[in-house]
């Protein structure tokens, strides 16, 4: 330090000609330095990849969740919040985070993904952020601008400085792993498949384990159809299908998941006899072919419904009763299916007789004619059929008690709902009941009486039910 005090005294006394030659000296080091500092706009290492449209299929229908922006370069989460981006959407950013897999919700650090996740009206049925529920044609997103309104620097050290850019492509997180396979068409009604395999299962294999399949048996929204033309029938109105292909439920009960895709609509698929209607017969064959194709333990092949569906649900099973290992159905009963009190009666002794069955309903569903003509309502219905079959000495479980205090509370998710279900199976077990009727408190299944299906696919405990049946 003192040699350095000395050298300064030295300097500042030294003669102007050694000032000059310093002089030169130190800007030509400082023109050195100017010239290796990375500058962004030569070298254009940081920047905007892509940016992507990120949708969800909910409890009431597929819906825009995020936007997902690939960088160049890792970029780290402090340096980001949701004033960081300005988007042309109406809804509002509220949960910025970064990542390196692109996978949603997987908060990390850092990574070279920002995801934008957006507001929306999870109970707002009719809000135009579920797309096409009621028309059931699925068109393509409207592209979304974003601003990038402060430079960013990356983990590296570069900069990706404020720019405009915009988000096309979709990841429709819960339907493109979804294949269209089996087309055909006979009575100009375009019919297909839509398969879910699950990762690693493409091919037949004598390495892997066989799985099981889920056959679903959608309602109107069959006739579903895409922006691409292609038929995904229910795949985008409900989550009712997807439920069972979603990477948590993988995880725990990997599985093969089919449903319909078809031009018709419910009237012509559903409300007939199995004789009747050649759809019955493409499906069914569809089915064995993706038995006969990949690993499926054919004892595990299980048949769920969504109301309309029911109907050609339970011909599939009466008509081939060594197909499925057990059912669930939901918002439907057996008089709206064959209206002939008699016929009903003994069509849903067949459907007992076949396979272990899980029957769920709002107790007050409006929907569809009263056959009978008493007044009663689409769970009373089924309530009241179950009595009779229980009479003629089948074990049912009917969940409604002396005066409804066994009917479940539809709003509840995660462990409250899960517990209604433990607390039936137990007493279904203790009595010996080998099939199950559950309805569900009026005033509960939100937006509409008749949406039972939600409650139901989204318990826990009534989807292990199922798998844990075999034949």
């Amino acid at each position: 330090m003192v040699k350095e005090v000395i050298s300064l005294r030295q300097f500042r006394h030294s003669k102007p000609k050694k000032m000059k030659k310093l002089s030169i000296t130190l800007l030509t080091v400082t023109a050195v330095l100017l010239y290796s500092i990375p500058v962004f706009g030569a070298n254009d290492t940081a920047k905007v990849v892509e940016a992507c449209l990120v949708t969800e299929v909910l409890d009431w229908g597929e819906t825009l969740t995020s936007i997902r922006i690939e960088y160049s370069e890792e970029i780290e989460s402090r340096d980001i919040d949701f004033k960081t981006f300005v988007t042309s959407s109406p809804r509002n950013i509220f949960h910025p985070y970064v990542n390196n897999s692109g996978k949603i919700d997987d908060v990390q650090a850092y990574g070279k993904y920002v995801f934008l996740k957006l507001v929306y009206a999870y109970n707002d049925i009719r809000s135009r952020e579920f797309i096409a529920f009621i028309e059931r044609e699925r068109p393509k997103l409207n592209d979304i601008t974003i601003t990038q309104n402060i430079d960013l620097k990356t983990r590296s050290g570069n900069l990706v400085p404020t720019n405009t850019f915009s988000a096309s492509r979709e990841i429709r997180i819960d339907i493109d792993h979804f294949v269209y396979k089996y087309r055909e068409t006979v009575d100009n009604i375009d019919f297909g498949i839509n398969l879910f395999i699950p990762e690693g299962y493409d091919k037949k294999s004598d390495n892997l384990n066989n799985l099981p399949l889920v056959v679903h048996f959608p309602s109107g929204d069959l006739s579903g159809i895409d922006y691409k033309g292609m038929r995904t029938g229910a795949l985008f109105t409900h989550n009712d299908v997807t439920i069972w292909s979603n990477e948590q439920s993988q995880k725990k009960n990997p599985c093969f998941v089919v449903t319909i895709g078809a031009s018709a609509r419910l009237p012509n698929m559903m409300y007939v006899t199995y004789d009747e209607l050649w759809a019955h017969n493409a499906y069914y064959n569809a089915i064995k072919d993706i038995i006969t194709a990949y690993n499926i333990d054919v004892k595990r092949v299980y048949a769920i419904s969504l109301a309309g569906g029911t109907t050609m649900m339970w011909n599939t099973i009466m008509r081939h009763p060594d197909l499925f290992a057990a059912s669930i159905s939901t918002s439907f009963d057996f008089y709206m299916s064959y209206t002939d009190p008699d016929i009903s009666l003994a069509n849903m002794k067949k459907v007992l007789n076949a396979v272990p069955n899980w029957f769920f309903c709002g107790l007050l569903d409006p929907t569809g004619s009263d056959p009978l003509n008493l007044g009663r309502l689409k769970g009373e219905r089924l309530r009241d059929i179950a009595y009779l079959a229980n009479n003629d000495g089948y074990k049912i479980d009917v969940g409604y008690g002396v005066e409804g205090e066994l009917m479940w509370n539809a709003t509840l998710r995660g462990k409250q709902a899960d517990s209604f279900a433990l607390e039936q199976l137990a007493r279904a077990s203790a009595n010996g009941n080998t099939n199950l009727v559950t309805l569900f408190y009026p005033n509960t299944l939100i937006p509409f009486e008749h949406w039972s299906w939600m409650a139901t696919y989204t318990n826990s405990v009534v989807r292990d039910w199922l798998f844990a049946k075999s034949r």
